[in-house]
C-alpha cells in the first residue's frame, strides 16, 4: 500500500470516528426531548443573535486575511477574498486537523489574482499563528477564572498544557519572522529531503521557489507592523465573539451558574484541541466535557456544544458550498 492510500485511509477513519462521536454527543443531548418539550423554554431571539454574530465574525476573519494580503498585493479586493476564505473554511471544517483548507485558499487566490502561492500561504500560516496565540491567552485567562470551580489537578493540567502551547507559539513567530533561520531550514530541507529523481527534476525547482516565496511573504508581513497589529486586534475581537456566543447559548437555555470565564476556556480549548475530529465532533465533545467539569448538567453541557457547532461549523458548510458555486459554477455559466 502506498503512502497516499494510507493517508486517505487515515482521513476516512478519522471522519468515520468523528461521525460516531458526533452521533454519541447528539444522542446524549437528547434531541427528541429538546425539540418536543424543552425548546419552549429556550430564548430563540438569543439563538438568532448567535447566528448573526457568527456571520459577522466570519466576515471579520475574511477582512483580517485581506489586511494581511494587502501587504503583498494592494490590488486584492475584499469581494475576491470573502468567497475564497469561505471555501477554505468549509474545507478545514470537513477534514481532520483543519489545515487542508489553508493551501486551498492560497491556491485559489493564486489562480484568481496575481498573488503568488507562497506569498498567499505565508499570510494564512501567520493568521493561524495569531489565532492560536490569542486563543491560548484567552484559555489561560479562562482557566485562572474557573480554578476555584474545578479540581486542582484539572486546573493545573490545563495551565501546563496552555503554557506549553504559548512557548511553542512564541518559537513559531521567531521562526516565521527570522529570514535567516527560515533560509537555513529551507536549505537543509533541499539537501536532505529524499525525492525520486523524476519528481525532483519535475517539481524540485517549483517547490524551492514556493518555499522562498513563503519566506519572502513572511518577511514582507513582518515589515508591515500596522497590518500585523491590525490583524492581531481583529483576532482579539474574533475570539471574544466566539466565547461570547457560547455564553449566549447557555443564557438562552437558562442554565444557572455560567460565566464568561468558562465560555472563554471552553471555546478556546475546543478550537485548540477539537481540530483532530472534523465536522464539529471535536468541538462539541470538548465544550461538553469542560462545562460538565464546572458543575453544568451533562445534558445541558452537551446541548450547548451541539448548538455551538450547529450555529457555526455546520453553517460554514452552507456558506462554503454557496461560495464554490458562485466562484466556479457561476463563472463557468458566464463563459458559456
Amino acid at each position: 500500500m502506498d503512502k497516499k492510500t494510507i493517508k486517505l485511509i487515515r482521513k476516512v477513519v478519522l471522519i468515520l470516528i468523528s461521525l460516531v462521536v458526533l452521533g454519541i454527543v447528539i444522542w446524549r443531548a437528547n434531541p427528541v426531548e429538546f425539540f418536543t418539550d424543552d425548546i419552549k423554554d429556550v430564548d430563540l431571539a438569543l439563538l438568532g443573535l448567535v447566528i448573526v454574530l457568527y456571520l459577522m465574525n466570519t466576515m471579520t476573519k475574511a477582512i483580517r486575511w485581506g489586511i494581511l494580503l494587502n501587504t503583498h498585493n494592494k490590488d486584492i479586493k475584499l469581494q475576491q477574498v470573502i468567497p475564497i476564505f469561505l471555501m477554505g473554511l468549509f474545507t478545514n471544517n470537513i477534514t481532520p486537523g483543519r489545515v487542508a483548507g489553508d493551501p486551498v485558499r492560497a491556491a485559489i487566490l493564486s489562480k484568481k489574482s496575481s498573488s503568488r502561492f507562497g506569498h498567499g500561504f505565508s499570510t494564512v500560516v501567520i493568521e493561524k499563528g495569531v489565532d492560536f496565540t490569542v486563543l491560548t491567552i484567552y484559555g489561560l485567562i479562562g482557566t485562572i477564572i474557573i480554578l476555584p470551580m474545578v479540581r486542582f489537578a484539572v486546573g493545573a493540567l490545563m495551565l501546563v498544557v496552555l503554557g506549553g502551547a504559548m512557548v511553542f507559539l512564541l518559537t513559531f513567530f521567531v521562526f516565521m519572522f527570522s529570514g535567516k533561520l527560515m533560509s537555513k531550514v529551507i536549505e537543509l530541507a533541499r539537501k536532505h529531503t529524499p525525492m525520486p529523481k523524476k519528481l525532483k527534476d519535475k517539481y524540485g525547482d517549483k517547490l524551492l521557489n514556493m518555499a522562498f516565496d513563503f519566506k519572502n511573504g513572511s518577511k514582507i508581513v513582518s515589515k508591515s507592523p500596522k497590518h500585523f497589529v491590525a490583524s492581531v486586534g481583529l483576532t482579539g475581537i474574533i475570539w471574544f465573539n466566539e466565547f461570547f456566543r457560547l455564553w449566549l447559548i447557555l443564557e438562552a437555555m437558562h442554565v444557572d451558574g455560567v460565566n464568561l470565564g468558562t465560555a472563554m476556556l471552553a471555546s478556546s480549548m475546543a478550537t485548540l484541541f477539537g481540530i483532530f475530529l472534523p465536522i464539529g465532533a471535536g468541538n462539541s465533545l470538548v465544550i461538553s466535557a469542560i462545562y460538565s467539569q464546572t458543575g453544568v448538567a451533562i445534558e445541558d453541557a452537551t446541548r450547548a456544544g451541539v448548538i455551538m457547532v450547529g450555529t457555526s461549523i455546520w453553517l460554514s458548510f452552507i456558506l462554503g458550498i454557496a461560495s464554490m458555486w458562485l466562484t466556479f459554477g457561476f463563472s463557468k455559466k458566464k463563459e458559456q
